[in-house]
């Protein structure tokens, strides 16, 4: 959580490109809307899927299809 007002990020580096199909999430104060987005080179960002202001401290998200990245953030 920032200090600050504003927008906050969570960036989790993966260490190599991995294929995944479900991200789950665990929320000690659950942000109000955002977005999860993938990159391989912490540069170029590419939107996954929107978080939705739904209630709970854990989102257990399942993808369609799988994805493959290094990086991974929560905005």
């Amino acid at each position: 959580m920032s200090a600050e007002p504003g927008e906050e990020w969570v960036y989790v580096d993966l260490g190599v490109r991995f294929e995944f199909a479900r991200l789950k999430l665990y929320w000690i104060a659950r942000a109000a809307d955002g977005s999860v987005q993938v990159s391989d080179d912490a540069e170029n960002w590419h939107d996954l899927m929107a978080l939705t202001g739904e209630t709970g401290l854990v989102d257990d998200l399942k993808l369609a299809q799988p994805r493959r990245a290094a990086t991974c953030e929560c905005s």
